[in-house]
């Protein structure tokens, strides 16, 4: 029986091991038959495996059988992949791969820290607030501070005279005295308060409130500059510059 090799290994049927008492004749062990299925493998071996002058003992360690470019086999190492790696396919790296990884910085990691995060650009409550500079914290390009809150917060005053500031703007001012009180409205250049501004006045005592206008200020009011008598109100809004106008329970 012929030799099965290369396309399947041999068995004892094809490559009989004789004993010393084996007979030259025995079935399955006729000379001829050993001999001529033995070469017949080793003939195939040889094919299989080419030719080459290093030997496997020679070879380094992790070293493969590679058919070379004259038809030799030679023991080297692995060699690289002949095509492109794909998402699929195992292959050699691509420079435009290689640009990629190049472009890692070497601290990278999986997990991004909120520093990490703060760093991009993204919003987070560490870094909110009006010097942010984020469009979260802004509404039609304005922070949350510049608009006036809904409910008014009150600057009580029980001297005979004060003078607005700019921290009065969208504030009752409460005026308690017994004695008159003269309620004077600055000029832009000493109070910048915004046009638009609006600051509700209250005569909470019995001496009347005056409105006074500083020099080169206009305060226009029908029929006249005073509160018209205990607990009644005003409002004075800014039009322009160095313009007022009051409106509310007034007198000449």
């Amino acid at each position: 029986m012929s030799s099965q090799y290369p396309t399947a290994l041999d068995t004892a049927t094809q490559q009989p091991s004789p004993t010393a008492a084996t007979e030259q004749d025995d079935v399955g062990f006729e000379h001829d038959v050993v001999h001529s299925n033995a070469s017949e493998a080793i003939l195939a071996l040889e094919a299989k495996l080419g030719v080459g002058a290093t030997t496997a003992a020679a070879a380094a360690t992790d070293q493969i059988l590679v058919k070379q470019s004259d038809g030799d086999t030679e023991w080297v190492a692995n060699p690289a992949k002949t095509s492109a790696a794909t998402a699929s396919a195992d292959g050699y790296m691509t420079s435009a791969f290689a640009s990629k990884l190049d472009g890692i910085e070497a601290s990278a990691t999986a997990d991004q820290t909120a520093a990490d995060i703060r760093g991009l650009g993204f919003f987070d409550t560490s870094n909110d607030g009006a010097s942010s500079g984020l469009d979260a914290d802004l509404l039609d390009g304005q922070h949350g501070a510049y608009y006036a809150p809904a409910d008014l917060s009150v600057n009580a005053q029980t001297g005979t005279s004060y003078s607005l500031v700019v921290a009065d703007g969208g504030k009752v001012v409460t005026l308690t005295n017994a004695s008159a009180i003269t309620l004077t409205v600055p000029t832009n250049a000493s109070q910048a308060l915004p046009v638009g501004t609006q600051i509700l006045l209250v005569q909470k005592g019995a001496g009347q409130v005056t409105i006074a206008a500083a020099g080169g200020v206009t305060v226009n009011a029908t029929p006249g500059l005073k509160l018209s008598a205990q607990y009644a109100s005003a409002a004075l809004v800014k039009l322009a510059t160095d313009e007022w106008v009051a409106i509310g329970s007034l007198a000449a």
